[in-house]
């Protein structure tokens, strides 16, 4: 994926410990699943990609709704034996995996790594979308709260962090984890 800067690359390149399928399509489980080598956690991926790329833009609750309200409705996933079904069976003829960052043929090391977790297994959910800027972020909660009134930014900011608490509220209900990854830039 030489060259590519789409997220979905970004996740390839960044998911290279252990197995990797996409699930990208309609019905789908998570953009990408992935059984990290190590540790056997098995992560749901969600991607969505961000509105702007301007280094203005601001936060946005509105950005992630999409993508967590997706991450939220196929937690139904969680039950393994029905993932476990679905994984075997892809939709497509060749459905895009790789292992240990090598493109595969199939699923079948993927789901031989599913087979290997047992109860000790993490799970986690995973949301990517870039719209929020980490150097913003850690702005507007090192000095947003400073201010007698609240400024936009920081609403939005309070909007965005209750949406997400009530997605890992939700996620943390059936046994997973919820991780946000955002902008470093």
């Amino acid at each position: 994926m030489d060259g590519d800067k789409s997220l979905f690359a970004w996740v390839v390149e960044n998911y290279k410990d252990g197995h990797l399928i996409c699930d990208d399509q309609s019905g789908e489980t998570a953009d990408f699943l992935h059984i990290s080598a190590s540790s056997r956690t098995l992560s749901f991926i969600h991607v969505k990609k961000s509105g702007s790329s301007s280094e203005q833009r601001k936060i946005s609750a509105s950005a992630h709704e999409v993508v967590i309200g997706q991450a939220v409705k196929n937690l139904i996933w969680m039950d393994f034996t029905a993932l476990r079904t679905r994984l075997e069976s892809p939709p497509i003829e060749e459905p895009a995996c790789w292992n240990s960052g090598v493109k595969g043929s199939d699923r079948s090391a993927f789901l031989a790594a599913f087979d290997r977790r047992d109860a000790t297994s993490r799970t986690e959910i995973i949301i990517v979308q870039p719209h929020v800027r980490e150097a913003h972020y850690k702005h507007l909660h090192e000095n947003g709260l400073d201010h007698e009134q609240i400024s936009e930014d920081t609403l939005r900011l309070h909007l965005l962090e209750g949406l997400l608490n009530a997605a890992r509220s939700t996620t943390t209900s059936v046994g997973a984890d919820l991780f946000i990854i955002g902008s470093s830039d």
